[in-house]
């Protein structure tokens, strides 16, 4: 899928418990088939969520659908139940639109934050019928464990009309904060993806492309739409970057491909796409990819369709992980079960399993998983947790 703008502030873009996350608290069940619950009635999308070192979950979503808030979660039991403890409503989010929170402990002190401050980032005003829209990525700011934010500071705002999306931060091995976003000003392309850089926790510096697959409007390459980066640590410190690549071609019909950076701020050649991902079968997951390294060092990959190699369906989508327990990113690759199994999700709509949450708990033993599923035209977020073996 191509991503375009007019989608993203809409929806842009069978172990273990799964239950439906509606209203301001979650009721925990422990029971494997207990029936589903509602955490969340109004539309749900871009679930995050981190392990804090007491042991708390803390998870975000956006919602949509005239409420246009962060709302922020806790659970205290490893993902049994889960409660609202906070919320970020700030009102340009219902004014200008919003897309793609992302949330991140700050694990050091970096310039003004502390080591434990939670910061999120997120794209507004991104209204598809602004002609006159300069998305911008704000960044908010929790001291105590996403119970209160602040507003901290404007990271980048975009040139002219074109996007900014999907915010990912990650460390940089000098102290910096690293902030991956896809942007859609630039004219070398119709999407690239870029980064900056934060050496006291308020100003970004350093814009630098990070995959930027052409030079201008004719080129070949224009349409190429790299996005949705996420950058974990491998066992050996080693920063492993994953995303899609959308556009024409069955190479870039929004697989997954990785880089790699040292020091978690060059990841090589700009002008190159980078490893595609695929297991021994050339099955590989499709739009919206995301990775997790367990404390073992192995790596959990995740899509919103499984593909076999001719692009066709595999008919595992919405069941199952991908796990290389070598910490290979190119695997071997085999899988495990999804925490929250999905009833035929299909990218042709942005909510089934779209973008998802993982987080591990219990030394990497047990997988939480946030996801999305569209019942009723309503795109409700459901969590579980399953075995990672």
């Amino acid at each position: 899928m191509t991503r375009r703008s007019t989608i993203r502030w809409t929806g842009r873009r069978m172990a273990g418990r799964a239950m439906l996350l509606a209203g301001m608290t979650v009721m925990g069940m422990t029971n494997i088939a207990a029936q589903a619950q509602t955490l969340l009635a109004s539309d749900a999308r871009y679930p995050r969520i981190r392990l804090l070192p007491s042991g708390e979950l803390i998870a975000s979503v956006l919602s949509y659908q005239g409420d246009d808030h962060v709302k922020i979660f806790s659970s205290v039991n490893n993902g049994v139940s889960f409660t609202q403890v906070g919320t970020i409503a700030d009102p340009e989010f219902q004014t200008l639109k919003s897309s793609s929170p992302s949330l991140f402990r700050v694990p050091q002190t970096v310039g003004s934050l502390n080591a434990g401050d939670l910061i999120l980032g997120i794209a507004v005003d991104t209204h598809p019928t602004n002609t006159n829209r300069r998305t911008k990525i704000n960044i908010y700011r929790s001291t105590d464990d996403g119970r209160t934010w602040a507003f901290l500071s404007v990271a980048v705002r975009s040139a002219n009309a074109g996007g900014l999306w999907e915010p990912d931060f990650s460390m940089g091995t000098d102290g910096a904060i690293v902030m991956h976003y896809a942007d859609e000003s630039s004219d070398c392309c119709s999407q690239k993806l870029v980064r900056r850089r934060t050496y006291d926790g308020i100003n970004w510096v350093d814009h630098t492309n990070t995959v930027a697959l052409d030079t201008n409007i004719n080129g070949p390459n224009y349409s190429l739409r790299p996005g949705m980066s996420v950058v974990s640590n491998l066992a050996n410190g080693t920063r492993f970057m994953t995303y899609e690549i959308c556009g024409p071609g069955a190479a870039y019909s929004c697989s997954t491909y990785y880089k790699t950076s040292t020091d978690g701020w060059n990841y090589g050649a700009v002008n190159t796409p980078g490893t595609r991902m695929e297991d021994s079968l050339q099955r590989f997951f499709a739009h919206t990819p995301v990775n997790k390294v367990l404390p073992d060092g192995s790596i959990l990959w995740l899509g919103q369709v499984l593909k076999v190699a001719n692009g066709n369906p595999s008919g595992f989508d919405g069941t199952v992980i991908y796990k290389s327990a070598s910490g290979n990113p190119n695997g071997p690759w085999t899988m495990i079960d999804a925490p929250v199994p999905l009833p035929n999700p299909t990218a042709s709509n942005n909510c089934e399993g779209f973008s998802p949450g993982l987080q591990w708990i219990s030394g990497g033993a047990t997988l939480v998983q946030l996801t999305t599923r569209l019942e009723g035209g309503v795109c409700k977020l459901y969590f579980g947790s399953g075995p990672t073996s």
